[in-house]
């Protein structure tokens, strides 16, 4: 139980910045 939750733990992070940054990507490319 303790690999899953780990792994969620580093993972979270990391999806929340690559989600953040696929927004602001979509949004650049409308202005530019």
């Amino acid at each position: 139980m303790s690999f899953p939750l780990r792994s969620a733990l580093i993972l979270g992070p990391w999806i929340t910045t690559l989600v953040s940054l696929s927004g602001r990507d979509a949004s650049h490319t409308g202005v530019d």
